[in-house]
């Protein structure tokens, strides 16, 4: 019979020598001599030691499992990663003409209230006609603008005076705090709004309406 180390010290700790708690308890057996070991049947020379050793294929088979299970986490996480697909871009003039379109004076219309009001009609105005033409009329004044108008903006050219005329009430009711009521507020918004529509772009019809109108009918 063979013991090793660790057995031995097990079997000692299990049943502790001496202890008076456990008399009568089987003893480990004891390590056989140097001077006996030639009459056992097998000639025990030392007392034989396991060390653990590592094998590869644990190493790997651990390697595969944590690449797998990562693998598995990442999979997971994009498929419940929501995607925002992205908005196209809207059209600026359009979303300026609809910013004209329903812009209404608010009621009261006091004296703050038209104060504000022309001011942000005016400005609607004339970012419309930097977007639309090559005039940079925020940064003119109603004075600079009588000639882009008249010779720089064909759309617009036959109503130049009336633009300007229109301009210059603003001025007079922003900066000279000339009073004025709702009534004159909503017509100057409509023809603002008709200005606007003669620089606003012709919207081209959609690829299926195009290719209805290049297909002649086959039907007889």
């Amino acid at each position: 019979m063979t013991y090793s180390r660790q057995s031995y010290l097990s079997l000692m700790f299990l049943y502790p020598i001496g202890s008076g708690a456990l008399q009568g308890a089987p003893q480990p057996p004891s390590l056989p001599s140097a001077s006996m070991s030639s009459q056992l049947p097998h000639g025990i020379r030392e007392v034989a030691l396991y060390p653990f050793t590592l094998n590869l294929w644990w190493i790997i088979g651990g390697a595969l499992l944590l690449v797998v299970f990562c693998s598995f986490l990442y999979w997971l996480w994009k498929r419940t990663k929501k995607k925002t697909p992205a908005r196209p871009q809207e059209d600026p003039i359009e979303v300026l003409y609809r910013q004209i379109k329903n812009f209404y004076p608010e009621e009261p219309f006091t004296h703050k209230e038209q104060l504000e009001y022309y001011f942000q009609l005016s400005m609607y105005f004339r970012k419309f006609i930097e977007l639309t033409t090559q005039v940079s009329a925020t940064d003119c004044t109603v004075g600079e603008l009588v000639k882009p108008l008249r010779y720089k903006i064909p759309k617009l050219s036959g109503e130049a005076d009336d633009i300007i005329k229109f301009l210059r009430r603003f001025d007079m009711i922003k900066f000279a705090e000339v009073p004025s009521h709702l009534e004159e507020a909503r017509q100057s918004r409509r023809q603002v709004l008709q200005w606007v529509k003669k620089l606003r772009p012709q919207r081209l019809p959609n690829d299926h309406e195009s290719q209805k109108e290049r297909v002649p009918s086959l039907k007889t």
